[in-house]
């Protein structure tokens, strides 16, 4: 009797796990598989999987933490372990949840992260769905959060100064292009962070530009002088064309200025102490760097190391050395304006 209640009771279950049964041959799937999900919830994936679909691969980090993957163009993406930024050559993007370091060094990260990446590389037809709307599209961190902190903050430090801020480069015009990370993008990303430092401290800030655009040489020199900036910092980052061991910063001055040779000078004393790189000093522009001959007021160009150098360009790429750069390039206009009376260099 207990037997005959017991099959009773099963019947049902049975009948439904033999109707997912057919629904898997019908749809073809393997026995023992998960099915296809058919939500339209984002998603996750394997970096693994990522690389392969995009036919990208796998780069070396710097540290211990991160995964990077690369193309045959050379643009380069950073993920962390347990993060929720990544770097696409140099530049911060959030996404919704932290990547989780899986077996095999691998990473498990949101669908929306993959989506993203392949419509920004051209690759729309691996989108599932072809999804056109807002849910994959990123933001950049511009600043980033840990920058955040520095807009609450208020000063006098840099009070009554105005400054130019020109980020090198930009849009068409990459820059020098190494080990998988372009220089406009670097200068975006530690001008912008200097931007909220200066800001924070009481100056009045120019941005050449904020995004990746690219204004020509005549209108970032026009955009300092016609705004009566006080101080014009064009910001780079170096490429050595014959070597790959060169490294270090410098900062290039008109010799016509000496308080532009001063500028210079604290800066890269600012960016040595402050980061440890070498030291390659401040010298006088032989090229006639058009930045630095057509701006009526004092002007330095910073060259914040080289590209063409595998290990610095690695570190260039992080966020925290970005971070570290900007704040020595901050310490550094302090420290030069503490000294200086404010003045404008005419030419």
């Amino acid at each position: 009797m207990r037997a005959s209640f017991l099959l009773i009771a099963l019947f049902p279950l049975l009948a439904m796990g033999c109707a997912d049964l057919d629904w898997n041959r019908h749809n073809g799937v393997e026995p023992g598989t998960v099915p296809p999900q058919t939500d339209s919830e984002p998603r996750t994936i394997l970096l693994s999987e990522m690389v392969k679909k995009l036919d990208w691969q796998k780069a070396e980090t710097w540290a211990v933490r991160d995964h990077a993957i690369q193309n045959s163009n050379g643009d380069r993406i950073t993920f962390t372990e347990e993060s929720d930024v990544m770097t696409i050559n140099g530049m911060p993007w959030q996404f919704e949840r932290d990547a989780v370091p899986k077996p095999g060094n691998d990473l498990m990260l949101p669908e929306s992260v993959f989506e993203f990446i392949a419509k920004r590389y051209g690759r729309s037809d691996l989108v599932r769905g072809k999804k056109t709307g807002s849910k994959y599209d990123l933001d950049p961190l511009t600043p980033p959060a840990e920058t955040k902190k520095a807009e609450k903050a208020t000063g006098t430090a840099l009070k009554g100064w105005t400054i130019c801020i020109d980020a090198g480069h930009g849009g068409k015009d990459p820059g020098g292009q190494a080990n998988g990370v372009s220089e406009k993008d670097i200068c975006l990303a530690v001008s912008l962070r200097l931007q909220k430092l200066c800001e924070a401290a009481g100056a009045k800030v120019y941005m050449t530009r904020t995004d990746d655009s690219y204004p020509d040489l005549d209108a970032r020199c026009d955009l300092a002088n016609s705004n009566k900036c006080d101080l014009f910092i064009s910001v780079h980052c170096n490429i050595a064309p014959n070597s790959d061991d060169v490294t270090g910063c410098e900062a290039f001055y008109n010799e016509e200025s000496e308080s532009s040779r001063r500028l210079s000078i604290a800066l890269v004393n600012s960016i040595v102490n402050g980061t440890g790189v070498a030291d390659r000093g401040a010298r006088k522009d032989t090229r006639g760097l058009r930045v630095l001959t057509k701006t009526s007021m004092t002007a330095s160009l910073v060259e914040l190391g080289f590209l063409s150098n595998k290990g610095e360009a690695l570190k260039l790429e992080k966020k925290e050395t970005q971070e570290k750069m900007a704040k020595a390039l901050f310490d550094g206009l302090v420290n030069y304006t503490s000294r200086e009376r404010k003045s404008v260099v005419s030419r």
